[in-house]
């Protein structure tokens, strides 16, 4: 029995032994101020977490280049924890070699590891990767779909802009500015359109890394940049007007004058309406045309210069105004077909303003408004004494009419 009792004695006392024997957090400490990652890498293999996670770290601290292949092959751990720290201390390291456990990282099933291997890999400038970030542009968190774009455009790739240029019409105004930023760094004639399509994009910060990509680009984008002064997003006027300052190519001359000093008046919230702006606009060689396409156009402020600019033309302008009204909806041509038997009719000049008003793409006449301003009597005053009445041009006929008819009767008596 005795025997037996110092068996187990000694048994334990041997345990107690070797487990003192076991590295402690302290020896990782010291491995590591001695540059040891001999040792470090072989407490890779500790059964313990917490020791395996502390010689992780410390490897990544000294920028173990040889530890690279046992930090990846701890990428198949069963603790997601050191699975994580694994990739984080890879991705620190920052080696060629770190590549393909990169690329089995970025599509793991956990958000912390694939936005991880997202920026290494862009880090990596991994041409290897480019089909695996364009998939993790869509990724279902969002913070790995910003590390993929980024990581694209730091790669340089071309074949990702079509991608990119999808992803940048969606999602968060940071996600946005990441792959509109991306689709700046690759660059190229490809990325010009879509850069332009930016320009849409009603987030400030979004919209000026668009112009500053393609102020990048120079004379190319000067064709581009005088069409998207017609727009009819507020944005992209902008952004136009911003492109051909910068570059030095403001027009001076021409169709492209007039849409340039239309779209900058029509610029910042509420704009006032400039009659003497206007007459200048007027006065450029072949404003007709253009500011009979700006009659419109969906911006009241551009409408309403061109309005003016057209009348400051006079009566040369009264026939095209006609000819281009002929395209008008259905109801503003009606509409404009029955100016002769407005009062004043016949006359140039109402052609030429009822042309102008029929080409407003908002014309609408109101038929409760026309039945009372064709009628007189109590309804038709309330009408017109009414908060809610706004008068439109479409009814100036009636208005006029309405007028008239005290003074006829007055006549008549």
């Amino acid at each position: 029995m005795n025997g037996r009792i110092r068996f187990f004695q000694a048994l334990a006392a041997t345990a107690i032994l070797l487990a003192g024997c076991q590295p402690n957090p302290d020896d990782i400490e010291t491995w590591k101020a001695e540059n040891n990652t001999g040792r470090l890498i072989k407490a890779l293999n500790d059964e313990r977490q917490f020791m395996r996670l502390q010689a992780i770290e410390a490897l990544k601290e000294l920028n173990a280049e040889n530890a690279v292949n046992p930090l990846g092959a701890l990428l198949k751990d069963t603790d997601a924890v050191v699975v994580h720290s694994a990739i984080e201390a890879l991705a620190a390291i920052n080696t060629p070699s770190i590549e393909p456990y990169m690329l089995q990282a970025v599509t793991f099933d956990t958000e912390p590891a694939r936005r991880t291997a997202a920026r290494a890999l862009g880090n990596l400038k991994s041409t290897e990767a480019v089909e695996a970030l364009i998939a993790a542009l869509d990724d279902t968190y969002e913070n790995v779909g910003v590390e993929a774009a980024v990581a694209l455009g730091k790669i340089g790739d071309a074949k990702a802009l079509s991608a990119l240029g999808e992803a940048a019409e969606k999602g968060s105004v940071r996600y946005r500015a990441a792959c509109v930023a991306s689709i700046r760094q690759i660059g190229g004639s490809g990325a010009t359109d879509l850069l332009f399509a930016a320009l849409n994009d009603p987030s400030t910060r979004v919209h000026n890394e668009a112009v500053a990509g393609l102020i990048e680009q120079g004379d190319k984008v000067e064709a581009k940049a005088l069409l998207m002064l017609r727009s009819p997003n507020d944005h992209a006027r902008q952004g136009a007007l911003t492109i051909l300052d910068k570059t030095g190519k403001v027009p001076t001359v021409g169709n492209d004058r007039v849409w340039y000093c239309l779209a900058d008046l029509a610029v910042g919230v509420n704009p006032e309406i400039r009659r003497s702006a206007a007459l200048e606009i007027a006065t450029i060689e072949g404003a007709a045309e253009p500011l009979l396409e700006a009659l419109a156009h969906p911006n009241e402020v551009i409408r309403e210069h061109a309005f003016i600019a057209i009348e400051f033309i006079g009566k040369s302008a009264a026939a095209p105004a006609l000819a281009a009204a002929a395209a008008a909806n259905p109801e503003a041509s009606k509409w404009l077909n029955g100016r002769n038997t407005w009062p004043g009719a016949p006359a140039w000049q109402l052609d030429l303003w009822g042309a102008a008003t029929a080409l407003n793409p908002f014309f609408l006449l109101n038929a409760r408004q026309v039945i009372l301003l064709n009628d007189t009597g109590k309804p038709t005053i309330d009408l017109l004494r009414s908060d809610d009445f706004r008068p439109r041009r479409e009814i100036i006929p009636l208005l006029i009419r309405q007028m008239a008819a005290p003074v006829q009767r007055i006549r008549q008596k």
